[in-house]
């Protein structure tokens, strides 16, 4: 319920049935409906609310700005969850080296 509720919808009800319908039929006779069932993009958002990621960004802000919001926000959690070397972090989040100083510094994070 928290996935279902924590997604906004930009298909309006329409995406919500689909979704809601989907995951009913790839549960099968399951009583329950689990979170891997649900499509991607639900479970994305479900993940970053879960480990407070979306707690900055308000329904007012644009899409870069929500995006800057969101991506800090996401540094921020790696750096105190992975205190290793910056190398290190690169690699697990996917990107270079040079690449996240260049997001830290861009954030006020480095």
């Amino acid at each position: 319920m928290s996935a279902l509720s924590a997604y906004r919808y930009p298909g309006n009800v329409r995406e919500l049935a689909h979704a809601v319908e989907s995951a009913a039929i790839l549960s099968g006779p399951a009583e329950w409906i689990e979170l891997g069932y649900l499509p991607e993009s639900i479970r994305a958002v479900e993940a970053a609310a879960a480990h407070g990621l979306l707690s900055g960004i308000s329904e007012d802000l644009q899409l870069p700005e929500a995006m800057q919001t969101f991506e800090r926000a996401f540094l921020a959690e790696a750096l105190s969850r992975h205190p290793g070397t910056r190398s290190d972090l690169a690699r697990r989040l996917g990107i270079s080296r040079k690449n996240l100083w260049e997001k830290l510094k861009a954030h006020g994070l480095a």
